[in-house]
């Protein structure tokens, strides 16, 4: 699945790669929103950020 690429590509860039349960996740939370004219890439960007944003 290429959302699960895109969430576990973030170890390349020196983050620490994402458990498996995070993968999961974070792709429910994606697959549970309408992303039309948004690409994987942008979805999985907004959602991780608005997950780990400080409220």
């Amino acid at each position: 699945m290429r959302t699960r690429y895109l969430i576990n590509r973030c170890g390349k860039f020196g983050y620490p790669s994402c458990p498996e349960f995070a993968v999961e996740f974070f792709v429910a939370e994606i697959m549970e929103k309408d992303w039309t004219n948004t690409s994987i890439a942008r979805a999985v960007e907004l959602t991780m950020h608005r997950r780990f944003a400080i409220k």
